[in-house]
């Protein structure tokens, strides 16, 4: 076994099904562009890297859906002047895989 690879009870694989505020957490097409369901979502992040040591490990559906969260997590949302993307960093290093081989090797 390589050194690299997680041990399994230092992981866990759940489906969380609603966000902090209760939004439905469904990335289906008709719901994935939704300001409620972006922001549900950012806010469900932000709170596990509030509380998860170490790192995370986020999957989307597609390259698309990941491009559409981050840029609506870098808008800027509440009223002390931060967004979801800004909230997440006071917790984490965000590292969004590139979509192209040049840019993957660079990251």
């Amino acid at each position: 076994e390589n050194p690299h690879v997680i041990a399994p009870h230092k992981v866990w694989v759940g489906v969380v099904r609603r966000g902090p505020a209760g939004e439905v957490l469904n990335s289906s097409f008709k719901t994935r562009s939704s300001p409620s369901y972006l922001n549900d979502l950012g806010n469900t992040i932000v709170n596990f890297c509030r509380v998860i040591p170490k790192g995370i490990l986020v999957f989307f559906p597609s390259y698309g859906v990941m491009q559409s969260c981050v840029a609506a997590w870098q808008q800027v949302r509440s009223q002390n002047g931060k967004c979801v993307w800004d909230r997440i960093q006071q917790f984490k290093t965000p590292v969004v895989e590139p979509q192209d081989k040049p840019s993957f090797v660079a990251a």
